[in-house]
């Protein structure tokens, strides 16, 4: 058992909160994000709420499913704090290839 388990958080109102946000959407902090939420002791230490586009979150996820077997956290179930992307940035983003689109999406974000 994990020396932060050992805290006995006994309450969702006592587990610390985490923010993660998504960052680049074409980069790779997306899929590990849905990697690391799978585990479920994580939602068990604490409340994390992603902070990005839920739909560039939710493609992301419906990629690498299609591309191998390994579990993720599916975004349906998890706490999002959506800022969603106007439609034209959205479509110039390519999920796990970086390209220019995606830059005015970290900007955004970064000053929303």
């Amino acid at each position: 058992m994990s020396k932060f388990n050992e805290k006995n958080i006994t309450s969702v109102q006592n587990r610390p909160r985490l923010a993660l946000t998504l960052g680049d959407p074409a980069g790779i902090r997306p899929e590990v994000i849905l990697k690391a939420l799978r585990d479920p002791e994580v939602s068990k230490s604490c409340d994390v709420t992603v902070v990005g586009s839920r739909d560039l979150l939710v493609e992301t996820y419906t990629k690498l499913q299609a591309e191998n077997s390994q579990p993720l956290a599916n975004p349906a179930k998890l706490s999002i704090l959506d800022v969603p992307l106007d439609k034209h940035i959205q479509d110039e983003i390519i999920i796990g290839t970086g390209n220019a689109g995606s830059g005015p999406a970290i900007l955004i974000k970064s000053l929303g």
